[in-house]
């Protein structure tokens, strides 16, 4: 089911609540995520998120606790600030290094293992 609540696409799939982020509308998504309780974003550079950094979503980055990332160039320097995720997806990346180390509660995990965003991933 898809709908559309204070003008915040918020999509229900499978017993998640996600919110797919619209940068144009920054200020009215990070209120909506933070009086509704909403812990899943999506991320989308050729749809709504017009931005190809987490900067946006700073003020919510304690919040979260599902990202998924769909961008094949972004920048991903902050994600080490979103600590409380327990679901990462970042399937489009394929150069990135990202420091699992960051996620204390990460349960699952949706990625392209290459060489070099591979190399230092301990399990």
């Amino acid at each position: 089911m898809e709908i559309s609540s204070n003008r915040v696409y918020v999509k229900e799939k499978s017993g998640f609540t996600t919110i797919v982020f619209d940068t144009r509308k920054t200020e009215m998504y990070i209120d909506y995520i933070k009086q509704s309780g909403i812990k899943n974003i999506v991320v989308d550079t050729s749809t709504t998120y017009l931005c190809q950094d987490l900067s946006p979503l700073m003020p919510v980055c304690d919040i979260l606790e599902s990202l998924f990332i769909n961008s094949e160039h972004f920048n991903y320097d902050k994600i080490k600030y979103f600590s409380n995720l327990k679901i990462l997806s970042i399937p489009e990346n394929k150069k990135e290094v990202i420091d699992l180390k960051n996620f204390p509660n990460l349960e699952e995990l949706n990625c392209i293992f290459t060489k070099k965003n591979c190399q230092s991933v301990i399990l």
